[in-house]
């Protein structure tokens, strides 16, 4: 299992799909990380509109998909990722400037395979908003200690060798992937929630 943190690599993989409006924003904050990622592959699960076109304006690799699940455009990412380590991250989300920073920190600690972090919402409904932002990061550290990885797909993180040992994605997966995917790599390794 690598554990060296200099050597490591990361592809940072976003499934989109139709999403012009919002993944030039995206790609725009994955472009500013303190630690830059190695290759940026978006899946673009054949959009109609112009989500290709912008994603390689910003220099990512785009690899056009059937339109299927959520599970089969992650699983797709992954088997296709270059680097020892795949991100992921969804095509509406604006990640934090030291975000890769932090996950290659984490996943250079020993017997550490994968970690998941938390998101804040900017907008919505008021209610929504405040019970996402203020109880859903209490709510999923708690359920994480409890032995219960509710991993989000907007913002997690493994070694993709180990990944595709525990099974990857469930490519039949509409929803919830993601923590499956957690629970996969639960049997193999250390899960770490991103502070």
């Amino acid at each position: 299992m690598p554990t060296s943190a200099p050597t490591m690599t990361i592809s940072v993989v976003i499934p989109a799909y139709n999403e012009e409006t919002l993944i030039g924003d995206t790609l725009a904050a994955i472009g500013k990380q303190t630690r830059p990622a190695d290759e940026i592959l978006v899946i673009n699960a054949d959009s109609t509109d112009k989500t290709a076109a912008i994603a390689e304006s910003h220099h990512a690799k785009v690899l056009t998909v059937p339109k299927k699940t959520i599970g089969y455009s992650r699983q797709v990412g992954l088997t296709e990722a270059k680097g020892d380590v795949v991100v992921f991250t969804d095509a509406d989300t604006l990640p934090p400037a030291d975000w890769l920073s932090k996950i290659e920190n984490y996943l250079a600690r020993p017997g550490v395979i994968g970690v998941f972090g938390g998101y804040r919402f900017y907008d919505g409904p008021p209610l929504f908003v405040w019970f996402t932002n203020a109880m859903v990061p209490f709510l999923n550290t708690l359920l994480h200690y409890l032995g219960l990885t509710m991993a989000t797909g907007q913002n997690m993180a493994f070694y993709k060798k180990e990944a595709l040992a525990a099974g990857g994605f469930p490519v039949d997966y509409k929803i919830s992937e993601d923590i499956e995917m957690a629970r996969r790599l639960k049997t193999s390794g250390k899960i770490l929630y991103l502070q």
